[in-house]
């Protein structure tokens, strides 16, 4: 099989940055770690030094950390309280919702609610986070992935250092829920292509005559840190179950072999860019630690 060349792994690679590869599971817990990295970075290096967000000036609440760092997106239009009539302003344009919703209560997020990241995300959600991140917002210059990385292994370095020297615990505090984050981040990636790749699989076999009554097998459910329950498709008992389907011999590459194929290219080779980054991150943060 032949993957893709490294030119067309680039925009892949900004798609991963941007969040147009992330998603609602995934998107609210990076935007966690970049908030936490922001705090243990003050707090080692104070302000001045500081280089998460960088455009959202102090003092920087969550909220204006997130107005500062997501892209927004426009939603249904506004209706009075008849609820069939188009808001309008003083000019007559009609008036939208826009997500993030910044009309909510932020006074929820506090420091303790952030200690628990699956509570956390779940306020997200209230407030209609749209999952997509600004181009550079997380760090000025990084136009990849692999840079997003690379800035958070350097915020995090030189915060450490920075604690060291002043004789206090580098790998305490926010340090362990960053690095806590980083698996959940890529288990919320497993997650949503778990569940992609299902639906791209039955489309799959729909299209085609010979496979479209091809009864699907699942893996046995799936845990995952914090909450993820899923299952895979089974696409060798899938085969196995279904060899009665006159034709099915035909196609039995092609149905052992799909995962493989559309894991290669597109939108989901980017998830698996972004999942192996955050896993390469975390074993380094492990060995740092010992």
């Amino acid at each position: 099989m032949r993957l893709p060349s490294l030119l067309l792994l680039w925009p892949l690679a900004l798609l991963c940055l941007s969040g147009v590869l992330a998603n609602q599971d995934s998107s609210k817990y990076e935007l966690i770690l970049y908030w936490r990295l922001r705090q243990f970075m003050i707090d080692a290096l104070g302000e001045k030094k500081n280089v998460v967000a960088p455009l959202c000036e102090s003092p920087c609440d969550f909220k204006k950390f997130m107005e500062t760092v997501t892209v927004k997106r426009k939603g249904p239009k506004l209706k009075e309280a008849d609820g069939v009539t188009n808001r309008k302003d003083a000019n007559g344009k009609v008036l939208y919702q826009w997500y993030p919703d910044y009309d909510k209560d932020f006074s929820v997020f506090t420091d303790d609610l952030f200690s628990d990241p699956e509570a956390a995300a779940k306020e997200i959600d209230n407030v209609h986070f749209t999952g997509r991140f600004g181009s550079e917002s997380q760090f000025e210059g990084a136009k990849s992935f692999d840079d997003i990385i690379s800035s958070v292994t350097d915020a995090i370095k030189k915060s450490q250092a920075a604690l060291t020297a002043a004789g206090r615990d580098p790998n305490g505090g926010w340090f362990k829920e960053i690095k806590n984050l980083l698996p959940i981040v890529a288990n919320a990636r497993r997650y949503n292509r778990a569940i992609n790749l299902t639906k791209e699989f039955k489309a799959w076999l729909v299209e085609n005559p010979t496979l479209k009554f091809v009864n699907v097998k699942m893996s046995a459910p799936i845990h995952r840190a914090p909450n993820f329950v899923y299952q895979k498709v089974d696409l060798h008992g899938t085969y196995d179950a279904n060899r009665a389907v006159v034709g099915i011999e035909n196609w039995q590459y092609g149905i052992k072999t799909f995962a493989v194929v559309q894991n290669s290219q597109g939108s989901a080779l980017g998830h698996v860019m972004c999942i192996r980054s955050l896993e390469k991150l975390e074993k380094n943060l492990d060995a740092g630690c010992k």
